[in-house]
Parts: structure tokens; sequence; C-alpha cells
């Protein structure tokens, strides 16, 4: 180890060309930005396509239905009840609140679920120990002084 922090301190001054390229070198650094990202991760919407198809598949149903139900009753004039009884629409009121109540709960479970899954991701415990990372770095902090070019900055 002396023979190599020897070798640094014996180097000669820097002159000339050297001491451009050293100077531009240390302006770089400062201006050089962090590559690292620290933004949120995307958010991807939480539908599937399989979902979405078989709701529209489900109304498409829902629709014929009721247009059925609707020629049956204006075809048939000699019924005595030509109208549609309150009970389809009560019926259809039904229906609706239903499907609020279902996706509200969904929601809610996945709400849920991510609230748990935070949790988990904030209480996990590291399986790297600090002191080892910190070994680990100032060997190769000195490995690297003694192959740059400009070891005053490391």
């Amino acid at each position: 180890m002396k023979i190599l922090s020897d070798m640094v301190k014996t180097r000669p001054e820097r002159s000339g060309y050297k001491k451009i390229l050293y100077e531009q070198h240390l302006e770089r650094v400062k201006n050089s930005k962090s590559i690292v990202d620290t933004g949120p991760p995307t958010v991807y919407p939480y539908g599937n396509r399989w979902k979405i198809k078989s709701q529209i598949e489900k109304r498409k149903i829902e629709i014929e239905n009721q247009l059925m139900i609707n020629r049956i009753v204006n075809n048939n004039d000699k019924n005595i009840d030509n109208e549609l009884d309150t009970y389809i629409e009560d019926y259809a009121y039904f229906k609706r609140k239903m499907a609020i109540q279902k996706n509200i709960f969904d929601t809610d479970l996945i709400n849920q679920q991510n609230k748990k899954l935070v949790n988990r991701l904030c209480n996990a415990r590291s399986c790297y120990s600090r002191k080892e990372c910190e070994n680990d770095y100032q060997k190769h902090k000195k490995i690297i002084k003694n192959m740059s070019l400009y070891p005053e900055q490391y």
C-alpha cells in the first residue's frame, strides 16, 4: 500500500494540454446530474380487457331483453295488461343499486389490499448489512483512487 501512495504523490505537476483536460473533467463532474429515478412508479388502471368485454356483452344482452319485453307487450294488443308492470322498473332499479354497491365493495377491497401491501413493503427488513456495504465501498474507493487519472476527487 505504501508503494501505491508514493506513486500517487510523485505524479508530475499538470501543465498544458493535461491541465486543460483536467479542468474539463472537473467541470463535467460538477455539472453532472444524478441518473437515479426517484419518482413514483407508473399507475395502471384496475380494469382488464376481458372484464370490460364481459360487461359490454352483459349490457347488450340486457338491452336486447328489454327490447324483447317491449315488443311482446306492444304487439299483444288483445291482452288486458299491455303496459310494463312496475316490478320491471323496480327490478332495473334494484340491479343498478346492486351494481353500484358491488363496485364500491370491490374498490374498498382493492384499497385494503393495497394498504396491506404498502405496509409489508415499508416494514420489510433488508438482507444486506450496512457495515459490509460500507467496507466494500471503501475497498472500491481505494482501488479507483489508485487507478484513476485524477485521484484528488476520490
